[in-house]
């Protein structure tokens, strides 16, 4: 189960006859909770895949903001087993592709969660030094000598 959306919580977002139309595989009329729970695992996980390096995961707490967007993505991969999408369930779909494309531009936060600070794990040095450790030192004379020989250059200017 994901942290993201719950079922009831889905129910509680999108209209409890539209949820039960779509997940029932049976023709019994009745919400079918193991589709419904798969369904919104998957869109947790898409959501998952952009957060990745970005933010913690999982997620410290889950502001509602990513509630919407999971429940969301989950009504889409719904109405893709079915029907055309009706255009309240659109337009909520496309504000969650819109969002999550804020989020790798990095134009938006999840609000309450820090982004992950960016790693460097390789200088693309053969001998792994930065390119600042070959940069000219200057002393208060201007006088610059080179950082790795320590031999004196000359004056700067």
């Amino acid at each position: 189960m994901n942290q993201y959306c719950s079922i009831t919580q889905l129910k509680m977002l999108y209209d409890l006859r539209t949820v039960i139309e779509l997940s029932d595989d049976t023709a019994t009329n009745t919400e079918q909770d193991t589709t419904l729970q798969f369904v919104l695992d998957v869109a947790a996980s898409d959501l998952d895949s952009v957060f990745t390096n970005r933010f913690p995961i999982p997620l410290p707490t889950v502001p509602l903001v990513v509630t919407g967007k999971c429940a969301a993505l989950a009504m889409k991969r719904l109405f893709s087993r079915r029907s055309d999408i009706p255009k309240g369930i659109q337009a909520d779909i496309d504000a969650a592709d819109r969002w999550i494309e804020q989020i790798i531009a990095g134009r938006v936060n999840i609000p309450g969660i820090d982004r992950n600070a960016p790693t460097l794990s390789y200088s693309g040095a053969k001998d792994g030094s930065s390119r600042f450790d070959h940069l000219p030192l200057q002393d208060n004379s201007g006088n610059t000598s080179d950082s790795v020989s320590g031999g004196r250059i000359g004056k700067l200017g």
